[in-house]
């Protein structure tokens, strides 16, 4: 009919593509109609910002016998020290399957970043250090790529680590620089 405006319909709406289950979401959508999973896109993070000094050898993959991991809270200002034996869970959960290490994240505001109960794992191999994301609802991204769930990745001295929304950086000390 002439002189009518028509409304457009919602499939003419642009789509975005769920990360985890792959449905097609409105674009104004926040979290994904089928699945649930955020539709938000990870923010762009600074390489270079962060609370501590340039340390030497960034970039170095071996984690040494005696060495201890610095987590930097980049947004927060904030360091955390502590020794990986074996392994270490990283998340919001005090309790882990046969009695592994928790780091509890809750103090970092880790809940409203996303960050979930069991979110990932750190472990000591040989001599790297490994990053696992255990399935985390937010994802896990190291240096800006998505982990895929399950699958161990090497972490060098100075790599940025994305939990949900907690931006830190990971730097391997010797226990004498506490």
């Amino acid at each position: 009919m002439p002189g009518t405006v028509q409304k457009p319909s919602s499939q003419d709406a642009p789509r975005v593509h769920c990360p985890k289950c792959g449905y097609a979401n409105v674009a104004a959508r926040t979290t994904c109609r089928s699945c649930g999973a955020s539709l938000e896109k990870p923010p762009v993070l600074p390489v270079a910002a962060h609370p501590l000094p340039p340390l030497e050898n960034v970039g170095d993959r071996l984690f040494k016998e005696d060495d201890i991991v610095l987590l930097a809270f980049v947004s927060l200002g904030q360091q955390l020290f502590f020794p990986i034996e074996a392994s270490v869970l990283l998340g919001r959960d005090t309790s882990a399957p046969a009695g592994e290490p928790v780091i509890d994240l809750s103090r970092y505001d880790a809940k409203a970043l996303g960050v979930s109960r069991q979110h990932c794992r750190l472990q000591r191999r040989e001599k790297q250090l490994l990053v696992t994301d255990l399935d985390s609802s937010n994802f896990t991204y190291l240096n800006g790529q998505r982990l895929i769930p399950h699958r161990p990745y090497a972490v060098a001295h100075g790599d940025h680590l994305l939990l949900g929304q907690l931006y830190v950086v990971v730097y391997f000390r010797p226990p004498d620089l506490d």
